[in-house]
């Protein structure tokens, strides 16, 4: 009799120990990143929820809606995770807030409900979360300058004398001029330099302004206005303006390149401007 009451006991024990691990499968906890902020920052609230299975083994029902008091939801986002732990695959979700004081005083995080269903046999369950606070102080209180000096009118004004210094500096390096008496070819190279200096080493700003440099060069020395032909009439063009026919392959080439480079994307080396500008140059000191 009492062999038999040994061996209930023992598989009393086993079924016990068989439901509480199933029960015991998924855990929850939270973490808070400070227990006392100022009322001007925020703090940084996180629940994690850890099962043994894959990311599919669970089906929570709804969203978390947290009771919080004091403070109020700014961010929020949630993550799922997998690794494997001895051959075992360990999956890790996490819901994590940004909360932001509304007043000050002892803030609270209520305990959360989170309801969720075993996929593979439907067996519904609950885990709750400990409730945590958070020590909100006083917002620091903004002092009045009364009758003090206003900085904010003399940042104003030296914006407004930087931004004239900087457009009259403009105004003259613009105005260098195309002095009387220079030739159309001495004045593009005098603009070709200008655009190599602007531009630095950004390739779209170059070509853009190389284009109208070449429209204008070649309308003021060869009546040639490419804006109105395609590539072969602007060869034949020049061609009949005495230009031989490599040198006005080059030509239209460049402008060619230059109006495709003004609206594509450019991915270009270091010093690409520069070795440009000083082929273009050397090309055109030739003529």
């Amino acid at each position: 009799m009492t062999q038999k009451i040994i061996q209930v006991i023992f598989l009393l024990c086993i079924v016990l120990t068989i439901s509480t691990s199933a029960y015991a499968e998924i855990k929850v906890s939270q973490s808070i990143s400070e227990s006392k902020i100022a009322f001007e920052d925020s703090v940084q609230f996180q629940i994690l929820i850890e099962w043994e299975g894959s990311q599919t083994a669970y089906l929570f029902h709804k969203p978390l809606s947290p009771y919080i008091d004091r403070m109020k939801i700014r961010e929020f986002s949630s993550s799922v995770s997998s690794h494997t732990v001895d051959g075992v695959e360990i999956t890790r979700k996490k819901y994590d807030y940004t909360l932001i004081p509304t007043s000050a005083g002892l803030g609270l995080i209520d305990s959360i409900s989170i309801a969720y269903m075993k996929r593979n046999d439907s067996v519904p369950g609950v885990v709750v979360t400990e409730p945590m606070e958070v020590l909100i102080a006083n917002p620091i209180a903004k002092v009045k300058d009364e009758g003090g000096f206003n900085y904010w009118l003399l940042y104003l004004l030296l914006f407004v004398i930087i931004v004239g210094v900087l457009s009259y500096l403009k105004l003259r390096k613009n105005k260098k001029s195309i002095k009387k008496g220079l030739s159309p070819k001495e004045q593009f190279l005098a603009e070709l330099t200008t655009l190599k200096n602007e531009s630095v080493s950004d390739m779209k700003k170059f070509q853009t302004q190389l284009y109208s440099a070449l429209s204008k060069y070649l309308v003021t020395e060869y009546k040639v206005d490419v804006s109105k032909m395609n590539a072969d009439a602007i060869i034949g063009e020049l061609s009949n303006a005495g230009m031989s026919i490599k040198k006005a392959e080059q030509i239209r080439n460049w402008i060619q390149q230059a109006e495709i480079d003004k609206y594509a994307p450019i991915t270009q080396s270091p010093g690409a401007v520069v070795r440009l500008e000083s082929e273009i140059r050397t090309f055109f000191e030739k003529i």
